[in-house]
């Protein structure tokens, strides 16, 4: 379908998503680039023939609700498990595999890396030659709806999946091989093992597919194999309405709620903002954590956290609503997840994207009787795009560790792989660690593209301090790195009190300064 020769599978690639057909002329943009992006993957060749044949925006978003509803591996249930499984990829892909071509960035995954990992998985293995051999990943999740995943070393950067974008000094192209094995290889590779060669084009960033026939017909297959209700028709689909396929209002004001459900029950927010303004008591105890930060991709994000060390209701739910400085409610969202063990705490999750500007975000835990248990907002200051050095808000936390999965673009308090979950209730008990976390964007670069920064802490509290600290910083974006450093909380240099604590950046390329908010926290005798 793809293959020209063995040795030009990438440009093959290319010329063969030409013939995906986009949306006609008269649909709006977002539609065309819908249909272009790396949802052509999962187009069989009858959603081809369906989507050139589309007249309007109303057969558009039928299409697409009704794509999605054919793949749902539970179309009783809210949650499309393998819309979330495809989307993780391919935010997983865009980020690892992009590359530079004519001064333009092609996405990570409309790669050929990225078309075999969105529609295989990640390897069990991967080999490099001549480049220490081979090195192992763990499973996606026992909940993906590929059918078995693959694995993933997450957290590295494009550099742990292989050396793509370079050659040697005699101009040879780098090469990596991933191999599929193992119980936990993807349904469709029957074979006992499954190796997929890719090359980097030598003087490019570019790595194309390499002697991978077999492999591009079985991303075909699983494609084909993914339509599982091959007879569901738009009329079997919910009438209620429903919100644009595409993200509707939501994505054309830039506002939406990862990992969340739109919040459909008007009452609950005003119980929610009822509850925010009145004087009573909540009757459970949690905490928010929220900040604006930046993505991978340059997108401003607020990660939301609320997290409680007692046992919530399993059947509550969290609402919220982002308030702009109008007062407007600009998103408003529901967590109805299962509530996720971290240590000693219990948390929900999501994040909420918005562009710059000032804003209230609200949350509260709503019961099954629609009573809500508890509340608390956070101020959220949204920095304008700029190339003007930058800090994050300062998180602390007990509790930081790697990703066993591949990360989501959107991943609420990850970065790079690297999942750091805020300490709710910013109590630690001596003989432990706190570590302290941020991360700054737009430093100026030294000669090795490296900043050079310099980080001073401060401490005030049951014992003072004010003195530099080592953070050698990793890079986590097109130009931001993260800073981040465990303090172990001795009873000789951390008396049991309360404290505050600041973080000074220096950029001393560019000769500023930055300073993070004020985290306060408190130390415990255990």
């Amino acid at each position: 379908m793809r293959i020209r020769s063995s040795l030009h599978f990438g440009a093959a690639i290319v010329a063969a998503c030409l013939l995906v057909p986009s949306a006609t002329a008269e649909l709006p943009q977002r539609y065309q680039e819908w249909a272009e992006g790396p949802i052509q993957h999962l187009f069989t060749k009858a959603d081809k023939d369906a989507w050139s044949a589309l007249a309007d925006e109303a057969a558009a978003e039928n299409f697409i609700r009704l794509f999605w509803a054919q793949r749902d591996p539970t179309p009783e249930s809210a949650e499309n498990e393998y819309q979330r499984e495809f989307e993780r990829r391919v935010a997983y892909a865009d980020q690892q595999f992009a590359h530079k071509k004519d001064d333009e960035t092609v996405r990570g995954s409309l790669t050929d890396r990225g078309r075999i990992f969105v529609m295989l998985g990640a390897p069990r293995r991967l080999q490099q030659p001549g480049a220490g051999g081979s090195t192992s990943g763990g499973a996606l999740g026992g909940d993906s709806a590929f059918g078995g995943g693959g694995g993933v070393a997450s957290g590295g950067g494009g550099g742990r999946f292989g050396r793509g974008g370079t050659t040697d000094r005699f101009g040879v192209a780098s090469e990596e091989v991933w191999v599929y094995e193992g119980d936990e290889k993807p349904e469709v590779i029957k074979k006992k093992r499954l190796r997929v060669k890719f090359r980097t084009k030598p003087g490019t960033e570019e790595v194309q597919i390499h002697q991978g026939e077999e492999a591009l017909a079985l991303a075909a297959e699983a494609a084909d194999r993914a339509v599982l209700h091959p007879t569901m028709t738009v009329a079997d689909l919910s009438t209620a309405p429903a919100p644009s396929a595409l993200g509707g209002e939501a994505m054309d004001s830039d506002y939406q709620a990862w990992g969340a459900s739109t919040l459909s029950d008007p009452a609950a927010l005003e119980s929610l903002r009822a509850a925010l303004t009145g004087d009573a008591e909540s009757s459970f105890s949690a905490h928010l954590d929220a900040a604006p930060f930046l993505a991978g991709d340059g997108t401003t994000i607020i990660p939301v956290q609320i997290a409680t060390t007692g046992e919530p209701p399993a059947d509550a739910v969290v609402v919220g609503e982002l308030v702009d400085a109008a007062g407007e409610s600009a998103v408003s969202f529901e967590i109805d997840s299962d509530w996720k063990n971290a240590r000693d705490q219990k948390l929900r999750k999501t994040t909420v994207v918005a562009p710059p500007g000032a804003y209230e975000l609200r949350t509260g835990l709503k019961g099954s009787d629609g009573a809500i248990l508890w509340s608390a907002s956070e101020a959220i200051e949204i920095p304008a795009i700029s190339d003007e050095l930058w800090l994050s808000d300062l998180i602390v936390s007990d509790n930081i560790f790697p990703m066993k999965e591949a990360q989501a673009m959107l991943e609420p308090f990850a970065w790079q792989g690297i999942v750091v979950v805020p300490k709710g209730d910013r109590t630690f008990e001596q003989e432990g660690v706190l570590w302290y976390y941020l991360h700054t964007c737009h430093p100026a670069l030294a000669d090795n593209n490296l900043p050079n920064l310099r980080l001073t802490v401060e401490l005030d509290g049951a014992a003072k301090f004010r003195g530099p600290a080592a953070a050698d910083p990793v890079k986590a974006g097109d130009d931001c790195w993260v800073l981040a450093q465990g303090l172990e909380l001795t009873a000789d240099r951390f008396p049991a009190g309360d404290y505050e604590m600041k973080v000074y950046v220096r950029d001393s390329e560019a000769r500023k300064t930055v300073t993070s908010s004020t985290e306060t926290f408190s130390v415990v005798v255990p």
